[in-house]
């Protein structure tokens, strides 16, 4: 009984008289947690470690609240109560008394008003003290009752409650509506009818009128009416002691309570089940108060009444519905615990063995972290703030950026959120270059670092295309289409983007060194003529610009368009209207000469604006046909086949087949491009709208889309020739029957494998319509293997008895 009579004679709040039939014994259960890292969803890379940072000689403390990661208050005996204003890193007493009262409980409603409670030592009698200044001074005020003061709890500024225990046959709870002021201050609310004399240890209010108290013999009441009318809960869960009670909605709330009572509601305790006992919890557990941060995690303190009484501290993850133990070398008993956010708590206390007083703060605290920084590097002589991601970032945070050997960089740092700071840096134009630290530092002494980097900036001397006469020139002419561009000067990046003013559009910038990128460049044909500046961005946005530098001229000679013709085009009112993969076959003249090796023949499709997202085609092997006499070409036919489109803006990207570029929805203008010397372009313009829609998959016979590849379409007695067909139909595999027939009738018949076409037309055709192309071999025999006679013939061939193609065939001498 020496327990049960020291409890008694120090009125410890929520702590009943233990009885001897209460206390079971039971194996200890011991789970070992690494306090140094705690892994889970909220609080990795943390640490619990005990605060020696004050003065209160011995003087437990009781009841523990935060405003926020920084400004917090201890009360507890010897009418103690104690604030920070650094997450803990110190702290000052603002408030003490008499040595024998208690105080057992503190709350703020808002950051400026909070109250105290607690009771005198000896004959119980209540505490009640107020302050008006955010804790700095205290007032003592009027006590509701004389009975011992347990919790409070208040929505307003002036609403709250307190519950007590009692001394006299009375229900102990009371409401202010003015902050406890006078001696009308405080009214008092039957709870349960008499005779029943309940203590209550706890409360808990979503407002002024929806709030729940817990105390002795299992006693859960609620009010939905701000006290009027009292309704039970969860009478037939528990019979213990309960000490203290906490919703983090008006649904979801735990209970705590001795012989290891936890309970648990996602209803606001309604119903016969509104409660729940949580099992699996040591009958040694005997727990003081709970705190939750999300519906997920949760914290509850108390002791271990053991043969050796240990404090104790239990957390959970997953609602309340297991908890775990954290073990610790501290002697203190727990009393309170409260986490201002997911990353700090504070767990207190004021009783070692024997219930002697020994005060203990015990904090838990994650280190700040940093998981993104915008911008990541800049140059020398740039200011701008860095926004820096990350979590735990509390109230009071620092930064330092700092460089071994380094100087000329000057930053200071805002809060934005818990997640985000700004910081705002000074970089001198002589800034010492390379990576540099940056160092964050909480208040409460957590740090996290991440680095930037200070580059010098560009510098530009030249901006240069190769000229096959004229060799290293700064101009262009109006109309130029993808010609390369040399960038000469120092400090480039990898990512340096190049820029001219007027119309002039830049693409594909890749890094050669340091000193040098080049670049694919754009001249529309209605660009203005004369000098244009460049400008050289890296990632870093340091720039270089030299100004009216590069000189557009004036297109003039070059190849002229003299004539060209678009297999597969259907010409409509106001556009034309592609139905197949056409072949461009374009007549092109130039007195100085024209030359397959020096020819560039292209198909463009800009958009606008200008060079934005715009589509070219380079044939990279046209048939060059000479079309003029004498010993210099200036007339001749160029052919290419049109299948895919490339992005000028980043030509590395895959290819588009053209009707993924022309489409009906949005037909674009469509340039045929040409020059021959690298420097003379010409361009026309083939139309304003074009799109592509396919005409379907090829007939099974007749004479559409059937080509006889090689000789022109003639053959002579005996060779052969390939036929090129399309089919919907997969024939890998498969043996084409070729009939033949002439003037004399039936004249042969072969049976001849065939040959799927591969490349990037055929493999875009198929893309596109879901047509393969095929090829056989036709040779002009009989059926004796006899050389055709000269003529003209029809050749057809089957598969499977169904026709896939049907065509003519000329026999030459």
């Amino acid at each position: 009984m020496a327990i049960l009579q020291q409890l008694e004679k120090l009125y410890l709040p929520r702590q009943k008289a233990i009885k001897k039939e209460e206390v079971f014994t039971m194996k200890k259960i011991v789970l070992f947690i690494i306090l140094a890292v705690i892994v889970s969803p909220c609080f990795a890379a943390s640490t619990w470690t005990e605060q020696t940072n004050y003065s209160v000689g011995a003087n437990g403390f009781h009841d523990v609240f935060f405003l926020d990661s920084s400004t917090g208050f201890v009360c507890g005996s010897g009418t103690k109560i104690l604030k920070t204003t650094d997450g803990g890193k110190t702290w000052t007493e603002k408030l003490t008394g008499d040595a024998a009262n208690v105080l057992s409980g503190i709350y703020f409603p808002t950051a400026q008003k909070g109250y105290a409670i607690g009771y005198v030592g000896g004959s119980g009698a209540g505490l009640f003290y107020t302050t008006n200044n955010s804790g700095e001074t205290w007032t003592v005020g009027t006590a509701p009752g004389t009975e011992n003061l347990q919790d409070l709890m208040f929505t307003s500024a002036d609403e709250g409650w307190v519950c007590a225990q009692g001394l006299e046959a009375l229900n102990n709870v009371y409401y202010t509506q003015n902050g406890g002021i006078g001696g009308t201050g405080w009214t008092a609310v039957t709870v349960a009818a008499n005779p029943e004399t309940i203590s209550f240890f706890g409360t808990y209010f979503l407002d002024f009128s929806n709030g729940w108290v817990v105390g002795a013999l299992g006693s859960i009441y609620k009010t939905s009416n701000a006290g009027t009318d009292w309704t039970r809960q969860g009478a037939d869960v528990t019979g213990q002691q309960l000490n203290d009670i906490f919703f983090i909605d008006s649904s979801k709330g735990w209970i705590v309570g001795d012989v290891g009572t936890i309970l648990k509601t996602t209803n606001g305790g309604i119903g016969g089940t509104g409660w729940t006992a949580i099992f699996g919890i040591s009958n040694e557990f005997y727990l003081r108060k709970v705190h939750f941060v999300s519906a997920s995690v949760g914290w509850a303190v108390g002791y271990q009444n053991s043969d050796t009484p240990q404090p104790l501290i239990l957390s959970t993850t997953n609602g309340g519905d297991t908890w775990t133990e954290v073990t610790t070398t501290l002697t203190t008993y727990f009393n309170s615990v409260y986490f201002p956010d997911q990353y700090s708590g504070y767990v207190v206390g004021g009783q070692t063995s024997g219930w002697i007083n020994a005060p203990v703060i015990y904090k838990y605290q994650t280190d700040p972290t940093v998981t993104a920084k915008s911008p990541s590097a800049r140059y020398q002589g740039w200011s701008g703030n860095i926004t820096l991601t990350g979590t735990n970032f509390i109230s009071g945070i620092t930064v330092e950026v700092t460089k071994t050997g380094g100087s000329g960089v000057t930053a200071s740092i805002t809060r934005d959120s818990a997640t985000q700071v700004t910081v705002a840096a000074v970089i001198s134009a002589t800034a010492t270059t390379g990576d540099w630290t940056v160092k964050v530092y909480n208040i409460d002494g957590g740090t996290a670092t991440t680095t930037f980097t200070i580059n010098a900036p560009p510098t530009f001397t030249s901006v240069t295309r190769y000229h096959p006469t004229y060799g290293s020139v700064s101009w262009e002419s109006q109309g130029t289409f993808n010609r390369l561009v040399t960038v000469e000067g120092t400090n480039f990046q990898t990512g340096a983007i190049l820029t001219f003013t007027g119309g002039v559009t830049a693409s594909a910038t890749s890094l050669v060194s340091s000193t040098k990128v080049t670049a694919n460049t754009w001249v529309p044909l209605a660009e203005t003529t004369g000098y244009k500046s460049v400008t050289i961005t890296n990632p870093d946005a340091g720039s270089a610009t030299l100004a009216n530098f590069y000189e557009v001229r004036a297109d003039s000679g070059g190849p002229t368009f003299v004539t060209y013709e678009v297999t597969g085009a259907v010409v409509e009112s106001s556009s034309i209207k592609l139905t197949a993969f056409p072949q461009i076959k374009v007549t092109l003249e130039d007195t100085t000469g024209l030359s397959i090796d020096t020819l560039n023949f292209s198909v463009y499709v800009p958009y606008p604006p200008a060079g934005a997202d715009s589509y070219y085609y380079k044939f990279t092997n046209p048939t060059f046909t000479v079309l003029s006499t004498g010993s210099r070409v200036t007339k001749a036919q160029v052919t290419g086949y049109l299948k895919t489109f490339k992005n000028f803006a980043d030509p590395t990207i895959a290819e588009v087949p053209i009707d993924g570029i022309l489409t009906a929805s949005s037909p674009k203008a469509m340039y045929f491009y040409a020059e021959d010397d690298g420097s003379t372009p010409s361009s026309t313009l083939y139309s304003s709208s074009v799109y592509f829609q396919s005409a379907g998959p090829a007939p099974i016979s007749g004479t559409s889309n059937v080509a006889l590849v090689g000789g022109g379409g003639t053959v002579k007695p005996g060779a052969s020739q390939d036929i090129q067909f399309e089919s919907k139909k997969d024939l890998t595999g498969k043996v084409v029957k070729i009939i033949y027939g002439g003037m004399n009738g039936f004249m042969a018949n072969h049976d001849v494998p065939v040959r799927k076409v591969g490349g990037v037309f055929a493999r875009a055709v198929e893309a596109a319509s879901g047509t393969y192309i095929y090829k056989v071999e036709a040779k002009a025999t009989d059926l004796f293997n006899h050389g055709l006679a000269v003529g003209i013939y029809r050749i057809a061939g089957f598969v499977d008895g169904e026709m896939l193609f049907n065509t003519k065939y000329v026999v030459i001498p």
